[in-house]
């Protein structure tokens, strides 16, 4: 490290002597002055590194009042040299704080050896400095509120950001006070000392807090404890900040939720009490009705409904309201044909990854078609047998779904296409599949039965990343 040194001596030869030795080491020298009152002089208008100070000088003032003189106003190391090493001269000099104390006659060793230890204490002294004010920079500047506390919780220092946060006028309001006083709960510090006593770090705290005025805030506390050889707190570094807009918003939020949450409950018990109003009406028009055909299609739409209103409650059931479960919906229709399907011993299988959701304008399409399909394999393919098997698959390919609707009956009657001649059912089948911008394939296979293909689009929201 090489400094500027100031020379105060007023034996020029000795002066002379301590400038080579300082030019060796590659110091520079300030000056060289000969009376205390040139050195106070001097340093109002310079700012030597150090101060080689003779006590003895020419003039009124000697070394030790040119010193103090100056260490009124300025922080500047002073080494002292003195061919006088009595114990009152001594003491005088240790009451100014000095570096170092050397006494005449000097050898070069000693001198230089003498800076060479003043230097390093210096530069470590400079670099704890410039750490400080690099560390008082960025707490003053902190936008959150930073402080220092001990143990009990008596602040020690606070940057500006705090005293704004609880509306503080100075610094000297906050020091010396009880953070816990800013506490809700003032015994809430106690406990978190103990927590700090075990992890010495307390992270993302959420508590209440009390303004200087009185307003109730809620904060966000972070804190970290610095811990002695033997294990205990000597002191406590924190930042808080203000979250009560925060958590306004979030209180606002769960009520608007609870609301959102009783006119659902409140919707869904009109839509199924709907859907049961409107099958009861049905069944008692089926027992007026004497034509068996009639009868049936009556029985159809119920069958319809119920499956819309499955759909229905599986959205609203849902994790996912918004977003359905392809697989309970799918295995619920089957269940509700089950029963009518195994007195004529038809077996019902799916195949659906319970990852596979639909969107909510494709679930009730998607269950109309389903049941459809079942009931037209149910009627249809399994004429003059006893016993059948229903295949239902949902698979995504790319980014489409593919459902499948396959059965082991008696096939398809004519050219196995979407533009045979369809039934109403079937007719329903094309518009919905239409509907979802999907495409119909129906296919026969060689060893028998009805394979019926609709690709349609996963909706955009629910298409894997």
């Amino acid at each position: 490290m090489k400094v500027t040194i100031l020379i105060v001596e007023d034996d020029a030869v000795i002066a002379h002597d301590f400038q080579r030795s300082l030019a060796v080491r590659g110091h520079a020298v300030a000056g060289i002055l000969r009376t205390g009152e040139d050195a106070v002089a001097f340093c109002e208008t310079a700012r030597p590194d150090l101060i080689i100070m003779d006590i003895g000088l020419a003039g009124a003032m000697d070394g030790i009042t040119a010193a103090e003189r100056i260490l009124e106003k300025h922080d500047v190391p002073v080494l002292y040299v003195s061919a006088n090493s009595d114990e009152s001269t001594f003491a005088r000099a240790m009451e100014t704080g000095p570096w170092g104390f050397l006494v005449k006659p000097l050898q070069d060793a000693s001198i230089t050896t003498t800076i060479d230890i003043i230097l390093k204490r210096l530069e470590a002294e400079l670099n704890l400095k410039r750490s400080e004010e690099k560390f008082r920079r960025f707490f003053n500047d902190d936008l959150t509120g930073d402080f220092i506390a001990a143990p009990d919780g008596t602040i020690l220092d606070c940057n500006p950001a705090f005293l704004k946060l609880y509306g503080i006028p100075s610094p000297d309001d906050a020091t010396g006070a009880s953070i816990t006083r800013f506490f809700a709960d003032r015994t809430e510090w106690r406990g978190l000392v103990e927590r700090l006593h075990e992890n010495r770090i307390l992270e993302n705290y959420e508590t209440a807090s009390i303004r200087e005025n009185g307003e109730r805030i809620h904060v966000v506390v972070n804190l970290s404890a610095d811990i002695d050889a033997r294990g205990g707190i000597t002191e406590i570094k924190g930042y808080l900040y203000d979250i009560t807009r925060r958590t306004t918003m979030e209180n606002e939020l769960r009520a608007a939720l609870a609301e959102r949450e009783v006119l659902l409950k409140e919707i869904h018990h009109r839509v199924k009490n709907n859907f049961q109003v409107t099958s009861s009406l049905i069944n008692l028009q089926a027992k007026h009705i004497a034509d068996r055909d009639a009868r049936d299609k009556l029985d159809h739409i119920r069958n319809q409904l119920h499956s819309m209103a499955l759909a229905h409650t599986i959205a609203y059931e849902s994790s996912r309201p918004s977003s359905p479960n392809a697989g309970t919906l799918i295995r619920q229709i089957s269940e509700n044909h089950s029963g009518a399907c195994s007195r004529r011993s038809i077996d019902i299988s799916i195949s659906v990854d319970d990852e596979h959701h639909l969107s909510l304008d494709q679930a009730i399409p998607c269950a109309l078609i389903i049941n459809e399909l079942i009931e037209n394999a149910a009627t249809h393919a399994f004429i003059g047998r006893e016993t059948g098997a229903i295949h239902i698959s949902l698979t995504a390919e790319d980014e489409d779904y593919l459902l499948i609707v396959e059965d082991n009956g008696i096939g398809m009657p004519g050219p196995a296409s979407e533009s045979f001649d369809a039934g109403f059912g079937m007719q329903l089948v094309v518009l919905i599949v239409n509907q979802l911008g999907g495409c119909l394939r129906i296919t026969s296979p060689r060893e028998g039965g009805a394979r019926f293909e609709i690709r349609f689009p996963i909706a955009p929201a629910l298409t894997p990343p």
